[in-house]
């Protein structure tokens, strides 16, 4: 998976510690997707979106652990924004997540997302993070 990317650190004090990285990925037979990701910044606000051809989605909140509102909106259509309510957006899906976990420990069944789902994962976050000619030495 060929990616380019750059990280650096906006706080001083944690001049080793990379808060912000911006990223390039080519998807075998797609795309290239972007990522910026930084959760350094002077004011509270988080979102969390994709952007496709057809249309974008984003989930939008108050600081980095809170979600309040869903805005989506299709290639040329207005755009539509619909609130959080405050216990869907209060822990990012996480205690959702959890209680999935659970029950598969209990019910003795196989969890939505695989082994392979989390070696995918890794494997983005490691390509990321090989070198390239823009990272951080």
């Amino acid at each position: 998976m060929p990616s380019t990317c750059a990280t650096s650190s906006a706080l001083p004090e944690l001049e080793d510690f990379d808060d912000t990285l911006a990223g390039v990925l080519q998807v075998a037979d797609g795309p290239p997707v972007t990522l910026t990701i930084s959760w350094s910044s002077a004011i509270s606000t988080s979102s969390r979106g994709v952007t496709g051809t057809d249309g974008a989605v984003c989930l939008v909140g108050p600081d980095m652990w809170t979600l309040s509102e869903l805005r989506w909106a299709r290639a040329g259509a207005a755009e539509t924004l619909e609130p959080i309510g405050p216990a869907e957006g209060a822990d990012l899906g996480y205690r959702a997540a959890s209680e999935h976990f659970i029950g598969c420990l209990r019910e003795e069944r196989e969890p939505d997302v695989t082994v392979a789902d989390g070696l995918a994962a890794l494997e983005v976050s490691l390509a990321l993070k090989r070198p390239s000619p823009w990272s951080r030495a």
